[in-house]
């Protein structure tokens, strides 16, 4: 199941104070799967339920703080960093990007569990018999400058 499926569910939840307020596009059975799911994974119970009410638990309560207000939303990459900086809610960024005001204080990571996977960088080219003296060398000085321990955790 998609963890951030998990995590909305919650904080709709959490939000409208109930299952059938929160599912949308799903019954409520879903969403209580969904948190079920997410509290096994967490190891905690983030909801306490009874017939009559729906309370958060301590660490639901912790849990639900990554929740951001308003409705600020841009393809900018420069805009969302400084919107991030001026503590207008979270930004999707590289770690390259940040690496200075991680360092500082200034930002910090929120849903690492959620991360996407590293990717490689592929240089493409078309396919000939023979390969161009220079293309084989910037492909290997690529190879060589992005491949290197640390190069995209270093502070530019």
């Amino acid at each position: 199941m998609d963890r951030f499926k998990k995590m909305a569910s919650f904080v709709g939840v959490a939000d409208k104070g109930s299952f059938a307020a929160a599912a949308e596009g799903v019954t409520p059975v879903v969403i209580g799967r969904r948190i079920d799911a997410l509290e096994n994974r967490l190891g905690a119970r983030l909801l306490h339920r009874s017939t009559r009410r729906l309370t958060l638990t301590e660490r639901g309560g912790r849990q639900v703080n990554v929740r951001v207000s308003g409705n600020l939303d841009c393809n900018d990459g420069e805009l969302l960093h400084r919107w991030a900086i001026e503590g207008l809610g979270i930004a999707w960024r590289s770690t390259w990007e940040i690496a200075p005001e991680l360092e500082r204080g200034e930002l910090v990571t929120v849903l690492d569990p959620y991360a996407l996977p590293s990717y490689d960088i592929h240089a493409v080219y078309p396919q000939h018999r023979h390969v161009p003296a220079r293309l084989r060398l910037f492909v290997d000085y690529l190879k060589g400058t992005y491949s290197r321990p640390g190069y995209w955790s270093r502070v530019v």
